[in-house]
């Protein structure tokens, strides 16, 4: 109703008024960038909508197709964004012009890098049109890096900022829901197909859900830290206690761990914006690790599974690596299926050991993409993929995109930290979801529908301006 007042004033104040092309490209350009992520954030909430009301159980074929379709939409706001940046910016000196986009100048790079190495190794039917249910052509990894990190580090209002924080946050309110009903109350006809007995909402794997949860968990507590108002503290406190319960039924220990490294993070990047040291920043890390002891007694417990991880570091330590038993699946409980270090961490330790041999021996253009899969599997008994991204994107596409990639989201953090006086709160709050899925990162992959919520934060987080 606000929107729509505001709007009826602007009218009325402008009717008569002739608008030139720059004040209409200023004006939409950060509607047209934002939409891109606002879009994004509603994906898996549209797909479950979709199958309850069309009374379809078939996830696994439903969702690769709606995706694209919203992929087809953000390329071309994507375009459009592209066209208005770059004839607002036609004013802007070169240097200057370089120096404020220097992250996605490297992700440039390394899009071309990535287009020379898949080239290389042939345009095979995974590289062009992805493998089954990973779903992630080279197209998938360009729009990743090319639409939705560009258009959300082309916003430059805080407002717009916003929307994709809330939509993703409200998104994650229908999905925690949604998920408990199916889990404790009446199965819902749209998880049907994948039911692992752990809440995973519309997602392939519940580890999936749970990086979706990670970000969630990540935006809601540097909400409740950096936003502004009693409303948005409530909001954002409510969803980090409801998504944090969901993370410990979910368990998920990657993203146990990467949230907890988000929450470390929120404390510095307090202290940075404050010039200070801020008690208040701690209360998130502990109020997560009171909701996951407490919601542990009566589930999975994250200590439990720590006390596990310590076990299999001691293994690893003591050169126990008498191969992989392979007799655990990635993501299911290995409490009592590690042998040898090779299945420390679920198989990880053995994904991770071999995946770096590939390596070397195709150190510059990688093996293409899902180029090692069959190998993999076979070699470890574990998985197709190395659960590791920064290790998927040099097997993938060779060492040098690996570099760029790390290079690219350093020049993120070390823009925001160069600019931090015109950093503004919903960018800090950003970085500190951002940095949640980079650490979740080292222990999963990329999929078509949670990697672009990393690029959706990042790129918001990289755009930061000294006008702001």
């Amino acid at each position: 109703m606000n929107c729509i007042k505001r709007f009826s004033e602007f009218y009325r104040n402008n009717k008569n008024r002739n608008f030139t092309v720059s004040e209409i490209s200023e004006a939409c350009s950060d509607v047209f960038a934002s939409a891109v992520g606002v879009l994004f954030c509603t994906l898996p909430v549209f797909v479950f909508v979709y199958l309850e009301a069309t009374k379809s159980w078939r996830l696994l074929t439903t969702f690769p197709v709606i995706a694209n379709v919203f992929s087809i939409f953000s390329v071309l706001l994507g375009i459009v964004s592209l066209i208005m940046y770059f004839y607002n910016s036609r004013k802007t000196g070169i240097k200057s012009f370089v120096s404020q986009n220097i992250p996605a100048l490297i992700f440039l790079v390394l899009c071309i890098w990535m287009l020379t190495a898949t080239a290389v190794n042939g345009f095979s039917q995974d590289a062009l049109k992805g493998g089954d249910y990973r779903n992630e052509s080279i197209f998938s990894f360009l729009i990743y890096f090319l639409v939705y990190f560009f258009c959300s580090s082309a916003i430059k209002k805080e407002k717009f900022k916003k929307a994709p924080v809330y939509v993703l946050l409200i998104s994650s309110w229908v999905a925690g829901v949604a998920s408990l009903v199916h889990n404790y109350c009446r199965h819902l006809i749209s998880m049907e197909e994948i039911d692992s007995g752990r809440i995973s909402f519309v997602f392939h794997q519940f580890n999936h859900y749970g990086y979706f949860l990670t970000v969630a968990i990540s935006l809601s507590a540097a909400l409740l830290v950096l936003g502004r108002g009693a409303k948005q503290k409530i909001f954002a406190g409510l969803t980090f206690a409801f998504n944090s319960v969901l993370l410990t039924l979910n368990a998920t220990f990657g993203c146990f761990i990467a949230v907890c490294a988000a929450l470390v993070f929120l404390v510095i990047v307090t202290s940075v914006l404050e010039k200070r040291f801020k008690a208040k920043a701690l209360i998130p890390l502990f109020l997560f690790l009171l909701i996951s002891y407490i919601t542990g007694l009566f589930v999975n417990s994250f200590f439990s599974d720590l006390y596990h991880l310590l076990e299999d570091v001691k293994m690893i330590l003591g050169n126990n690596t008498q191969g992989s038993s392979g007799t655990a699946l990635i993501g299911a409980d290995s409490a009592e299926n590690v042998r040898t270090a090779g299945d420390a961490g679920t198989g990880r330790w053995s994904l991770w050991t071999s995946t770096v041999t590939y390596i070397k021996e195709s150190p510059l253009f990688g093996r293409g993409i899902e180029g090692i899969g069959k190998r993999l599997e076979e070699e470890t008994g574990y998985s197709d993929r190395p659960h590791n991204e920064y290790l998927q994107y040099a097997v993938f596409f060779g060492v040098p995109a690996a570099i760029l990639y790390v290079s690219g989201v350093l020049a993120v953090y070390l823009k925001a930290l160069k600019n931090r006086a015109h950093l503004d709160k919903t960018s800090a709050v950003c970085l500190v979801a951002a940095f949640g899925y980079l650490v979740s990162a080292f222990f999963g992959n990329t999929m078509y529908y949670t990697a672009p919520l990393l690029f959706i934060f990042l790129g918001i987080g990289s755009s930061v301006t000294k006008t702001e």
